[in-house]
C-alpha cells in the first residue's frame, strides 16, 4: 500500500488517496484506491503555534481500478516509477490532482 497526496477541492475535499493491490492475474493487476479528507488547523500563537492535522477515518471515495491491456503496456514502457504511474492512473480515474 502507498499514499498519494492530492489537492482538495470544494466538490471533492480529499487530501490523500491510499492505493492498495487487491488482485493480480497474468498481465494485469487490480487496485483499490480510497480517498480521505484530512482536516488541518493551527493551535496556539506566535512561536508556540502548532499546525495539527487529523484524517477522517471514513473514506469519501473508493474505487477499484484494473491495470491490464493497453494500460499494462503503457505501464511497462513508462519511465515513471510504479508509484508515480499507478498513483497517477488512480488520481486521473477519480478526478483528482496530485497535491
Amino acid at each position: 500500500m502507498f499514499e498519494v497526496k492530492t489537492k482538495a477541492t470544494k466538490d471533492l475535499p480529499i487530501s490523500v488517496v491510499q492505493v492498495q493491490l487487491v488482485g493480480a492475474h497474468e498481465f494485469g493487476m487490480t487496485f483499490e484506491a480510497t480517498g480521505f479528507e484530512v482536516k488541518t488547523w493551527t493551535e496556539g500563537e506566535g512561536e508556540e503555534a502548532q499546525t495539527l492535522s487529523k484524517r477522517n477515518p471514513v473514506p469519501m471515495l473508493s474505487q477499484r481500478l484494473n491495470l491490464a491491456g493497453e494500460t499494462w503496456d503503457k505501464w511497462k514502457k513508462s519511465t515513471k516509477s510504479d508509484k508515480e504511474f499507478i498513483g497517477g492512473m488512480c488520481l486521473n480515474e477519480m478526478g483528482l490532482k496530485k497535491g
